[in-house]
C-alpha cells in the first residue's frame, strides 16, 4: 500500500437578480429547503381503468389545434431569439473564477450552512459567480478494480469514511489526480461516519485481458444431456513500482432452466515477477 491524501472542496454557485449588487456582504449558503418543510405533500387517488381511446376531433378543430400549436412555437422562437444574446454574453459556468474563502461549517442535522468567512461580491447580472465555501482532508484507502469482460481499463477505486462534522453533499465533482484533471464523476450524500466509495480515473500503468482458452463439448450424451465446459484466462500486469490490490469482477451464467444446470468447477491464481 501507499499514503495517500483527499482534498475535497465545496464551491457554491450563486446567481442572483435582485436588482442589486451584493458588494463586500457576508454570504452564508444553507442546503435547508423551507418551502418544502411546510405541508406534506399529498397523495391522490391513483385511478385504473380499461383504455377508452377519445373519438377523432372534428376536421374544423383539429386544424384549428395546429393552428394554435404553430402560434405558440412561434412565440417561442421569438423569445428564444431575445434571451439568447444576453445568455450568450455571460461567462459559462466552468471559466467563472472561483474566490478563495473557507466557511465554517454548521450542521443541524437537517441542513448544512456554510458561513463563508470575509466578503464576497456577487453582481446581480443573473450570471453564476463561483466561491470557494469549504475545504475538506482525509486519508482514504485506494485500491484498484477491474472487469475484463467488458473492458481491458483498470479503475483507480478510493474509499473513504467520512469523519468530518458535517454530511457530504450529492452533487457534481471534477477529479484531479496531483495536478492532472481526469475527469467527472457525482459525490453521493455521505453522513458523517458514513462509508464513501468513488472511481478516479484509469491507470494506464496496470494492464488487464481475458481470454477464451478452454471450450470443450462432450461427444457421449448423458440420457439426452450434453455437458460443455468453458475455461477462460485473466492476465493481469502491474508496471507501477509498488504492489498493488486489484479486485477482478466476473460472472458465471445463470440457469432459468431446469434441464440446465451450472457449476463453477475451479480457479487458480499465478503469480509472476518481471
Amino acid at each position: 500500500g501507499f499514503d495517500a491524501a483527499l482534498t475535497l472542496a465545496y464551491i457554491a454557485e450563486i446567481t442572483q437578480r435582485t436588482g442589486e449588487d451584493w458588494g463586500d456582504v457576508a454570504l452564508t449558503v444553507s442546503t435547508a429547503r423551507p418551502a418544502l418543510n411546510q405541508r406534506l405533500p399529498e397523495l391522490r387517488p391513483w385511478y385504473v381503468d380499461v383504455f377508452k381511446p377519445r373519438p377523432p376531433a372534428p376536421q374544423a378543430k383539429r386544424m384549428a389545434v395546429r393552428s394554435a400549436m404553430a402560434r405558440e412555437e412561434a412565440e417561442k422562437e421569438v423569445a428564444f431569439d431575445d434571451v439568447m444574446p444576453m445568455a450568450m454574453s455571460a461567462p459559462a459556468p466552468e471559466m467563472a473564477v472561483a474566490d478563495v474563502s473557507v466557511a465554517e461549517v454548521e450542521s443541524s442535522g437537517t441542513a448544512v450552512t456554510f458561513k463563508v468567512g470575509g466578503s464576497t461580491n456577487i453582481p446581480s447580472d443573473g450570471s453564476p459567480h463561483k466561491t470557494t465555501v469549504a475545504e475538506y482532508h482525509f486519508e482514504p484507502e485506494i485500491d484498484y478494480v477491474a472487469v475484463p469482460k467488458h473492458t481491458d481499463a483498470v479503475y483507480r477505486r478510493m474509499k473513504m469514511t467520512n469523519k468530518s462534522q458535517s454530511p457530504l453533499l450529492d452533487g457534481p465533482v471534477n477529479l484531479f489526480v496531483d495536478d492532472e484533471f481526469i475527469g467527472k464523476n457525482r459525490l453521493k450524500y455521505t453522513a458523517t461516519g458514513g462509508e464513501l466509495e468513488l472511481l478516479l480515473g484509469v491507470e494506464e500503468r496496470i494492464t488487464i485481458g481475458r481470454e477464451l482458452i478452454k471450450r470443450e463439448v462432450d461427444k457421449r450424451f448423458f440420457g439426452d444431456k450434453r455437458r460443455l465446459r468453458y475455461g477462460y484466462e485473466i492476465t493481469i500486469e502491474n508496471l507501477l513500482p509498488r504492489t498493488v490490490k486489484v479486485t477482478t469482477q466476473d460472472h458465471i451464467p445463470v440457469s432459468r432452466h431446469e434441464d440446465i444446470k451450472v457449476t463453477f468447477q475451479e480457479t487458480d491464481v499465478n503469480l509472476s515477477k518481471h
